[in-house]
Order: structure tokens, then C-alpha cells, then sequence
């Protein structure tokens, strides 16, 4: 009971403590398991709609400035963008959509990740510019606006795309490719077809992610980004009673931890990786900080961001 009515947050514990004290030691004790199994709910959900509000506002000022220093934290990286570098960014894929005639609506939803395309364009470049000018390069998936963007950004290397289906064998030679880029791609892979196929089992995922061990030379590089099911985002729409999923029609999506260990898993070394909150580049996040800051967590507001960038690399 008392795990319980900690969760309801400090200052909301300490406004009833008195009532509550009284209860567990006056009328508790006298009662049956059952009784106090219902009175101790109907507590509880007396004290839901207080808890909302002394959670949120009454938790003190150095939470408040806390949670407000780790939302502006969250949207650091993507503030720090050149608006005009950002413009430049959307021309392009105006420019390409026009020519590819695509539907306003599909339009406006590249065009709103233009951040996560600009900072995806700036960890590919210190990559290709370690590489040589004849480097194999994949970008997985078909023709898209992300591998337009890196066409245009980086004209002197040979970017190809692979449009087979990605979890069976590749029409490429093993062990002759020196960088593959699989952006926003795992989380729409499937299980493979065999099986029960009642749940998921990541067998689409751990074959996709054999092809490019393969694929790759000993010390080829790859980078991948998923979205994180971790984000302040999905927690806010967990709190508003909502799916929270980022998009209802990914397959499945995920932490950074389950994807470092579906990675290594696969053999590969993880170099380095960040959560970035670039998908939803705006907003104000403050409030669910400060839910967290209140949480018996200690690391519960960290790896918030929105997106996860990863680099990694097949041994040698």
C-alpha cells in the first residue's frame, strides 16, 4: 500500500498523510484482507484527480526549472540547425516531390521531417569521407526522398538502392560492400512467413540484419535510424490514455536497448549511438519531465529523444 501511494507523488502524500496514517493504523488493522482491498482502491481513486494536480504543479521549483532545462535539452540539437540549410533541405524535397507527383498530404509529411533528413545528411558525411570515391554503397529500400538527399549532398560517390525483399538472400556479392544506410526501414520489416506467425518473433528483422553482415566488407560500415518507443512523445501519449505507438502502421517499434541487442546479436560492433528528437522537431515536453523527475526512477528522463541514430561496423 504504501509502493502504491508513493507513486501519487511527494506533496500529494504529504497533503493527506495525516488521513491516511489514521487509516492504516485505526481502521485498517480491524478489517478483513477483502475490506481493506476495497477500501484502500476506493483511496486511491479518490486521490487520482489530486495527484494529477500536485504532481504536475506541486512538486517545487527546482523540478519545474529541472523538467523546463530538460526539454530545452531534448530540442538542442535540432534549435542548433541553420534555418537556411534547413529551407535548403525542404527545396529539395519540393523539388522532388513535384517531379515524383507526390500527394499534398505525403508532401508535407516529408516535408516535416526535413530536421531528421538534415542531421541524417550530417552523420553520414564524416562516414564517406573516410571512404574511397569507388566505396559500394547500399542504401536499403527503394527510390526515396532520403536517398535523393544524399545523391545530392554527396555527387561524388555511387549511391544504389536495393529494392528486393530485404530479409531473403541479396543479389550482392558477400563480403563486397563498404557502407549500407538504413534509415527508418526496421521498424516496417516483418517476421518471415513460416511459423505460427501469432506474434512477433523479429525473424524478418535478424534475417535483413544477416544479409548486411554479410553484404559488408570486414570493417564496412553501416548507419541505421528506427524511431524509439522510448520517446517523450509515446510517454505523452501514454499518459493521455492513447496508442503509443509513433505510427500505427510500423510493424514494431524500438528501445535502444532491443536494437544494440539485435545488433550485436547479428555480429556487429556498435560504434557509437545517440536518441535525437528530430521527427517531431517542436513542442513542450516540460510537463512529462516533470512526471518523471517525480518517478522512484533514477534514470527516467534520460534517452527521450524521438529518433535513434546508430553507427556500426563488421568486424574484421
Amino acid at each position: 500500500m504504501n509502493k502504491l501511494f508513493r507513486h501519487l507523488g511527494g506533496n500529494a502524500m504529504r497533503l493527506i498523510a495525516k488521513g491516511w496514517i489514521n487509516l492504516q493504523t485505526r481502521v485498517l488493522p480491524r478489517m478483513s484482507e477483502y475490506q481493506r482491498d476495497l477500501l484502500v482502491r476506493e483511496q486511491i481513486e479518490a486521490l487520482l484527480p489530486l495527484s494529477e494536480t500536485v504532481v504536475l504543479k506541486g512538486i517545487g521549483q527546482d523540478a519545474n526549472r529541472k523538467a523546463a532545462e530538460l526539454n530545452a535539452e531534448l530540442f538542442r540539437e535540432v534549435n542548433s540547425i541553420p534555418e537556411k540549410e534547413l529551407q535548403e533541405i525542404r527545396q529539395q524535397i519540393r523539388a522532388y516531390g513535384e517531379k515524383n507527383k507526390f500527394i499534398p498530404e505525403y508532401l508535407d509529411a516529408h516535408l516535416r521531417h526535413a530536421s531528421r533528413y538534415f542531421l541524417t545528411l550530417q552523420w553520414l558525411e564524416p562516414i564517406l569521407a573516410s571512404l574511397p570515391a569507388d566505396a559500394v554503397i547500399l542504401d536499403l529500400g527503394g527510390e526515396s526522398v532520403a536517398t535523393n538527399l544524399s545523391r545530392l549532398k554527396f555527387s561524388q560517390y555511387n549511391i544504389a538502392n536495393l529494392t528486393v525483399d530485404l530479409r531473403y538472400s541479396w543479389p550482392v556479392e558477400p563480403r563486397s560492400v563498404d557502407l549500407i544506410i538504413c534509415t527508418e526501414l526496421v521498424e516496417h520489416v516483418t517476421d518471415l512467413p513460416d511459423g505460427l506467425n501469432d506474434t512477433f518473433y523479429a525473424t524478418g528483422l535478424k534475417a535483413l540484419l544477416g544479409e548486411c553482415l554479410k553484404a559488408l566488407k570486414p570493417g564496412g560500415v553501416m548507419f541505421l535510424t528506427t524511431p524509439n518507443v522510448n520517446s517523450v512523445l509515446q510517454l505523452n501519449k501514454a499518459f493521455a490514455g492513447a496508442s503509443p505507438w509513433f505510427y500505427t502502421l510500423h510493424i514494431r517499434e524500438y528501445t535502444a536497448g532491443e536494437m544494440i541487442n539485435y545488433l550485436e546479436e547479428a555480429g556487429f560492433k556498435v560504434d557509437y549511438w545517440k536518441d535525437i528528437q528530430c521527427i517531431i522537431p517542436d513542442g513542450d515536453f516540460t510537463d512529462t519531465f516533470r512526471v518523471l523527475l517525480n518517478t522512484p526512477f533514477p534514470n527516467a528522463t534520460e534517452h527521450r529523444g524521438d529518433d535513434l541514430f546508430f553507427i556500426l561496423h563488421k568486424p574484421t
